[in-house]
């Protein structure tokens, strides 16, 4: 019993924390590659540009030519429901560090992602699993969760801030707050703005 008990408080012995770290590298990857959601979606459709497509074109070539695959903020919201889990069940005094870094991380490349997702051209209201005002308030109480996780007094993250420095968990923390906030992620009006003003109140200079 007691070699089975130092084995399950032991992390270098724990089976799952590496696939833990791996899959969220593994998304953190496709997110960063497929910001659409064009590869890790459970629904991926097509026949949207986004406003990033927008510019000059060769002669002859519409913009619809750029149209990709992508996700629904209905699917975005799912992901970033289960990396808040995550970051509650891996925030406390005994939660492993590593797990926490990837976290803030794969969470920080989805807050640009929805935006982007939530972007496109040709959103429909009527639409329930694409862009009505249902699916965009889905993801928007995703988002409010993982704001909620972040400043729990019972957690680490926010005391992380108090040290921040380069590539630590407390700046990570910060990235991720900046980008909330930058692409207006819980915002009740304008909602995943995709092309962000600039933030000064957040700025260092």
């Amino acid at each position: 019993k007691a070699n089975r008990k130092a084995k399950a408080h032991n992390p270098a012995l724990d089976p799952l924390r590496p696939m833990t770290v791996a899959t969220l590298q593994f998304l953190t990857a496709c997110i960063e590659t497929f910001p659409r959601g064009e590869c890790w979606s459970s629904s991926a459709r097509r026949g949207w540009s986004t406003i990033l497509d927008q510019g000059t074109y060769p002669a002859g070539t519409s913009a619809r030519v750029l149209e990709r695959h992508g996700s629904s903020p209905g699917d975005a919201a799912a992901v970033v429901y289960l990396l808040g889990t995550t970051l509650e069940k891996h925030g406390g005094s005994g939660g492993e560090e590593d797990v926490q870094l990837w976290t803030l991380v794969a969470l920080s490349k989805m807050a640009e992602s929805s935006a982007i997702i939530c972007s496109r051209e040709g959103l429909s209201s009527d639409d329930a699993t694409v862009g009505s005002s249902l699916s965009l308030r889905t993801l928007r109480v995703a988002w409010r969760y993982i704001w909620k996780v972040l400043f729990r007094y019972d957690l680490r993250y926010s005391s992380y801030t108090a040290g921040a420095f380069c590539n630590n968990s407390g700046e990570l923390v910060l990235q991720l707050l900046t980008q909330i906030v930058r692409y207006r992620c819980i915002d009740r009006e304008r909602p995943f703005l995709c092309r962000p003003k600039s933030t000064p109140f957040l700025s260092l200079g």
